[in-house]
C-alpha cells in the first residue's frame, strides 16, 4: 500500500458496497486491495474479494462516474479490514442492539 492512501468506502452505481485502500486521481480513485462489503443474516457484515478473477482485485482505477458515494470508514471498519487482510476475519456484528463485536 502506498503511505499517501486511506482506507475508503464506496457506494457503486451498481449498488455495489466496497472499501479499499485509496487516493483521489484526476476522474476518479486509484484502489489497493478492495473489499466487498457483504450483508449477511442477523444484521453482520462481512468481506470478500472484489472481482476475484481479474487484476482489478488486486486494485485499478474507478471512474467518478460510477460512483454514488465516497466516505471516510469508522475505526471499527478499519480494524476489520485490517485483520481480513492480513489473516481472513471473523464475522462482524453491525448496527445490531448489541454492541459491536466480533466473533
Amino acid at each position: 500500500m502506498n503511505s499517501n492512501m486511506e482506507l475508503v468506502y464506496f457506494k457503486l452505481l451498481n449498488g455495489e458496497e466496497i472499501i479499499a485502500y485509496a487516493k483521489k486521481i484526476i476522474g476518479g480513485w486509484y484502489i489497493e486491495n478492495p473489499a466487498l462489503l457483504v450483508s449477511l443474516p442477523e444484521y453482520k457484515v462481512g468481506l470478500a474479494n472484489w472481482l476475484p478473477y481479474t487484476k482489478l482485485s488486486a486494485g485499478g482505477n474507478i471512474p467518478d462516474a460510477s460512483l454514488l458515494l465516497v466516505a471516510e470508514v469508522d475505526d471499527e471498519m478499519i480494524k476489520y479490514y485490517t485483520t481480513w487482510l492480513t489473516q481472513g476475519a471473523p464475522e462482524v456484528v453491525v448496527n445490531s442492539e448489541e454492541e459491536n463485536t466480533q466473533k
